[in-house]
């Protein structure tokens, strides 16, 4: 049976929908009550709603009651009920009832509502192509009197779910609540509360909000959704998930054509064992690129890497930090059982410079302009250096210093020399100079190579090699050794071996010595 009521009974669908108390979450809001007993039930209706000639609206409902004075109707069991604009239709709806007010031109959709948005309608005609879903000809709108067959739109993609739903027809605004879902194409949002602008085509949402597409979710405390350029800016607890990839920030928006996402108040993003953290950041989902500034920290496996700027390669687990970068390496377990190597090993090894590279899948690092190296025992300085944490080692190239070989660190812990000038010699700081020289970060070993130069005070030692043995307190110089102590004497050799802490030396190969003769009466 159909009902067609004119534009004295329609009232222009005027304002808001009814202002009600939402119900609390995850319950069903009470039916909006019809004031007066029924005058007219009516079973299987469609009532066509028209005002000065122009179709508004079509509801098709299992029952329509009336009320005795006529001003409440209520629909159960809205099958589909079609809203028109221009004689257009705007928007279809699907709910468990509605009930028209037709002194205030005011309605309440209430109990699983959905409303799914055509084409004609300003939000789905933005979706472009992509947003196009075939739909049977029988869930097709039906045509107003007068229209050609071509006027009649099908069906967007664009679907809106709630428990309740008001709409506002003046300023085409949509007010859900409870349990929403907004579908449009590919990207589906979730939350307790959403506001969906047709104008401004801008989604709103609040509690609990999911947006998600295939590859890619992301949660906060609420989401504003702008649908033509389809991106998101999300407030409160973000996190967005795009396979291993986790993006955790205060702020954050997320472009879901291209990917693009930009945080901000506090960003973390973790990846297979990486974790990177900055107060900004910038994520290029389609190559996972990530740029950061304003001081920035990496951490895998207990290193540390700081620095002012960051650039890396999610793809290809590169990343360089530049500005003060700061690399600090865990302590290693010493090899064998040397007590004083132990403790040593159980020190950091922390390496600054201009620029430091990083690959975390070795890891390895790369560090560049003015590099320098911090031990307990030692600080060496070079134009750049190359940490390998497998091999456990870190060499240094390029005018490369060491300085803070002290002997009395290569005492035992407790063990003092008996006499002070033993003592004196003893803390007399030694230093190596090469260009090219390697850090065994576990036996605490050095090589080192290319215009070799040892010295302890007033003396030295030359050569094209050396190795220091901490297990030995020992240096060994090779290759055209040169050595002069304080007093002027000079030893050459093709090998010498020195010991800093017993303060002697042994040279092989060739040697020839020069030596002051002093005179006395």
């Amino acid at each position: 049976m159909a009902a067609s009521l004119g534009a004295g009974a329609y009232l222009g669908w005027s304002a808001a929908w009814s202002r009600r108390v939402p119900a609390p979450t995850g319950t069903a809001p009470a039916p909006a009550p019809v004031p007066s007993p029924p005058g007219v039930s009516i079973s299987g209706a469609v009532l066509v709603l028209r005002s000065e000639g122009r179709r508004q609206a079509e509801v098709h409902a299992g029952q329509a009651d009336v009320s005795a004075d006529g001003q409440f109707t209520r629909f159960r069991g809205v099958r589909q009920a079609d809203l028109y604009r221009d004689s257009a239709p705007a928007l279809r709806l699907r709910a468990g009832e509605i009930v028209l007010d037709r002194a205030t031109g005011d309605f309440t959709v209430l109990g699983d509502v959905e409303v799914a948005i055509l084409r004609g309608d300003a939000v789905s005609s933005a979706l472009g192509t992509d947003g196009v879903s075939s739909t049977p000809d029988s869930a097709a709108p039906r045509r107003s009197a007068g229209s050609s067959a071509g006027s009649t739109p099908p069906v967007e993609t664009g679907r809106l779910q709630a428990e309740r739903v008001r709409y506002d027809t003046r300023s085409r605004v949509f007010v859900a609540e409870g349990h929403v879902r907004l579908t449009v194409g590919e990207v589906e949002i979730r939350a307790d509360q959403l506001r969906l602008d047709q104008r401004a085509q801008v989604a709103t949402a609040h509690g609990q909000v999911v947006v998600q597409q295939p590859g890619a979710r992301l949660t906060a405390d609420s989401v504003r959704y702008e649908i033509r350029s389809r991106t998101a800016e999300a407030e409160g607890h973000v996190v967005l998930a795009q396979g291993d990839l986790v993006l955790r920030a205060g702020r954050m928006r997320f472009d879901l054509a291209t990917r693009m996402t930009q945080a901000s108040a506090g960003v973390t993003v973790t990846q297979k064992g990486l974790e990177v953290q900055a107060p900004s950041l910038v994520h290029d989902g389609r190559t996972d690129q990530v740029t950061a500034e304003g001081g920035v920290r990496l951490s895998r496996g207990g290193s540390i890497l700081t620095g002012e700027r960051l650039a890396a390669s999610l793809r290809v687990l590169r990343a360089e930090v530049s500005g003060g970068a700061r690399l600090v390496r865990p302590a290693m377990p010493a090899e064998g059982d040397d007590p004083a190597a132990d403790t040593l090993t159980r020190e950091e090894t922390i390496i600054t410079a201009e620029r430091i590279r990083f690959r975390w899948d070795a890891p390895e690092a790369e560090a560049l302009g003015g590099v320098e190296v911090r031990q307990r025992d030692r600080t060496a300085r070079a134009a750049r250096g190359y940490y390998n944490e497998a091999d456990g080692r870190l060499v240094l190239e390029g005018e490369v210093v060491v300085d803070g070989l002290t002997g009395d660190l290569f005492l035992s812990e407790g063990e003092r020399p008996a006499d002070g000038e033993t003592r004196r010699t003893m803390a007399m700081p030694a230093r190596v100079a090469c260009d090219r020289l390697t850090l065994f970060l576990r036996s605490r070993d050095m090589e080192a190579e290319g215009r070799v130069r040892v010295t302890q005070g007033a003396r030295q030692a030359t050569g094209d090699r050396a190795r220091y043995t901490h297990r030995g307190r020992s240096v060994v110089v090779m290759g055209s050794v040169h050595m002069q102590d304080e007093d002027g004497n000079r030893l050459r050799a093709d090998r010498v071996i020195i010991a800093l802490q017993e303060e002697a030396f042994e040279a092989f190969g060739n040697v020839q010595t020069e030596f002051k003769v002093r005179r006395g009466p």
